[in-house]
């Protein structure tokens, strides 16, 4: 056999080898063409030496041979020489003499001395490790990985990561050095996502890092890297908690940089009195006002409330809603007009009660019906149960169908209101379908809500619609209710009840006496029910008399 072949068969071996016994094997053929002369193999044992992973470690052995492979024009062999001797070099005029040799490689064209002048540590080291231009090297490979990192010759994060994979047994320090190389290298935009995910963790450990990632944005004029300072300074992420620099940080983005969750953080704090102390300047109401300017929909609707329940002066916040001429052209105050922009403002997709109180103000200060019920209408299908009444009223004489199902949602809400409408729609079946037992439930929900109609209707069902003694009863107790809070019917009905024994005994005096009440509202049937009550007394004096 002759070197070529056992070369090409020892490093075939060596590439594909897996237990320990073919590494041995592959070893022996490099080192069987070694000693034929063979001048990769020469090189290749040079590398063998200075790896010590297949041979003894032995730095000077494999120099020699190195030398040896490079007088037979071995250029991986001159370059792995010059690379050594580069990096073993006592003094700057030797580093000089071998960074030459490795330039004028490169010179020449050959591709690891071009990667290594250019300082791109992480292609060569691919060469290493998968032999190309070189023989392969996993230890030189990794050895080159860990130069890079250190001395920070990294532009691709994401090609390290992937090459540093095919390597075991780095250092916690590496990788440490690895994520400061990340961070360096990231845009100042990303940094603030970055910092933001870590800011998230539910781990102190990583949450703390946080606050030297937003501080190294704000270095790069990223003010949003200041809001998450702030942030850190507000719970004590990575800091020791500051809430008069939490507060001046906010004050800052909000006046300066206009950041809408700044102004809304500020406002709170001022609201609650956190950090106040050392603060000079405007109320939270002008920065609940001033998020909402800045189209945060939660300041502007904390801004309303607070205009609402403490009346604070508008003088400041007024310039503040210059670009909302649309109210204008309406004769209102300055107040009324703020009150409309934080309610405009307010309103986002999921805020029912903004939309219900917009609805409110417009028509009480624009009389927009039309505008109105349309906000009504996106309260009510976000389960607000008093828009959900208002917008059925607005539709109930086009749309009576639609107009019953607004009206059940605002029932189901507990809108008193409601309650006796959908009885009715219910008992006549007329906008959707018939259900007298439901119609009876809602009636009680209203008669017990104190709706007086409502309590004669309900004795009414319980009278006529059951038929048995226990409705019957139940029917007089709820027409009682009725006639004394002054429901003509409903002493027309006890009246009857009286004169027939419906649920109470029979009593000719009592139930003349309710007929006479109910004489003003529906004499005629009064007429007939005395004139049917004189015959019955005078039958009963006939019977009981002889």
């Amino acid at each position: 056999m002759n070197s070529k072949f056992l070369y090409n068969k020892g490093y075939k071996l060596l590439s594909d080898a897996v237990s320990s016994s073919e590494k041995s094997e592959a070893v022996k053929y490099l080192f069987q063409s070694s000693t034929l002369k063979y001048p990769e193999a020469i090189y290749a044992f040079g590398r063998l030496h200075l790896d010590g992973e297949l041979v003894k470690l032995d730095r000077k052995v494999g120099i020699q041979y190195l030398k040896d492979a490079e007088s037979k024009n071995v250029l991986a062999a001159t370059f792995e020489l010059a690379l050594t001797s580069y990096e073993a070099a006592t003094s700057s005029n030797l580093a000089l003499e071998y960074y030459r040799k490795i330039k004028k490689l490169a010179e020449l064209g050959y591709e690891p001395a071009i990667l290594w002048i250019n300082d791109d540590l992480i292609s060569l080291s691919k060469c290493y490790l998968r032999g190309h231009k070189l023989f392969p090297s996993k230890p030189k490979a990794k050895a080159l990985v860990i130069q890079a990192v250190n001395e920070q010759l990294i532009t691709n994060i994401a090609e390290l990561e992937e090459h540093i994979l095919n390597f075991d047994d780095f250092t916690p320090s590496f990788y440490q050095a690895i994520e400061n190389l990340k961070i360096e290298l990231t845009p100042y935009d990303e940094l603030v996502d970055i910092a933001d995910k870590y800011f998230n963790s539910p781990s102190s450990y990583i949450r703390d890092k946080a606050f030297n990632i937003y501080k190294l944005a704000v270095e790069k004029s990223d003010s949003f890297g200041l809001l998450g300072m702030a942030r850190c300074y507000e719970e004590g992420v990575g800091c020791q908690i500051n809430d008069n620099e939490a507060n001046r940080l906010y004050q800052i983005l909000a006046d300066n940089d206009e950041i809408a969750e700044a102004a809304l953080k500020l406002a709170v704090r001022i609201d609650e009195g956190i950090g106040v102390s050392k603060m000079s300047g405007s109320s939270a109401f002008y920065y609940f006002c001033k998020a909402a300017s800045l189209d945060n929909s939660e300041a502007a609707f904390r801004a309303f409330e607070m205009l609402e329940s403490e009346n604070p002066p508008i003088d400041e916040v007024i310039d503040l809603f210059y670009y909302e001429s649309y109210y204008d052209e309406f004769d209102i105050s300055e107040y009324e007009r703020v009150k409309l922009c934080l309610l405009s403002l307010s309103c986002d997709e999921q805020n029912a009660e903004a939309h219900y109180s917009f609805a409110q103000a417009i028509n009480e200060l624009l009389e927009d019906t039309k505008i109105a019920n349309s906000h009504y209408k996106i309260a009510a299908n976000l389960g607000h149960p008093s828009a959900s009444y208002e917008h059925a009223l607005n539709i109930r004489e086009q749309h009576p169908k639609d107009a019953h199902h607004y009206l059940l949602k605002a029932a189901k809400g507990g809108i008193q209101a409601a309650f006796k409408q959908i009885a009715w729609n219910l008992y006549k079946g007329e906008v959707c379908i018939e259900d007298k037992d439901q119609a009876e439930f809602w009636f009680k929900k209203s008669a017990l809500s104190g709706n007086v109609h409502s309590m004669y209707v309900l004795g009414f069902c319980y009278l006529y619609h059951h038929n048995t003694e226990e409705y019957d009863s139940a029917a007089v107790l709820w027409l009682k209710k009725a006639t004394e809070k002054g429901s003509s019917s409903a002493c027309y009905e006890l009246g009857r009840c009286y004169q027939n024994g419906w649920g109470v005994d029979l009593n000719y005096l009592k139930a003349r006496e309710h007929y006479k009440k109910a004489q003003d509202d529906n004499p005629e049937q009064v007429a007939e029910r005395l004139k049917e009550l004189e015959q019955l007394v005078w039958d009963f004096y006939q019977e009981y008399s002889t």
